[in-house]
């Protein structure tokens, strides 16, 4: 069983992870995780949320000594990412970096269906 989150959320979620890892030169272990002033953070998705927005936890990688990472993750903040696809929250990101995630998120979303999802809500 997955993970349920509505279209609109998941792209803006997967364009902010893009948006984030832009400036890293070498490549990372997983592709929820970015670098921000030396440390790795990596996203942990929360509960499955009704409405299908999507929340989960910020975590920093443990130190990390010749290439070799040692100690344990620690909580450095928390997402929100509402199921309209609007970032309410992501720590360690600009505020442009969360709109252009948010419009490329809505262009995908268009580009698949060929209307916004919330357009679709109010028309039924």
């Amino acid at each position: 069983m997955g993970y349920s989150c509505s279209t609109l959320a998941s792209n803006s979620q997967n364009a902010m992870l893009v948006e984030l890892q832009r400036e890293v030169k070498t490549p990372l272990d997983s592709s929820n995780s970015w670098m921000f002033k030396g440390n790795e953070y990596f996203v942990e998705r929360g509960r499955e949320q009704r409405d299908g927005s999507i929340t989960g936890t910020v975590m920093r990688m443990g130190n990390n000594i010749n290439g070799i990472k040692t100690g344990y993750s620690r909580k450095a903040g928390s997402i929100k990412i509402l199921y309209n696809g609007e970032i309410k929250s992501w720590p360690f990101s600009t505020k442009s970096m969360r709109e252009k995630a948010m419009k490329v998120g809505r262009a995908r979303f268009t580009e698949i269906y060929g209307e916004d999802e919330t357009q679709r809500q109010i028309a039924s």
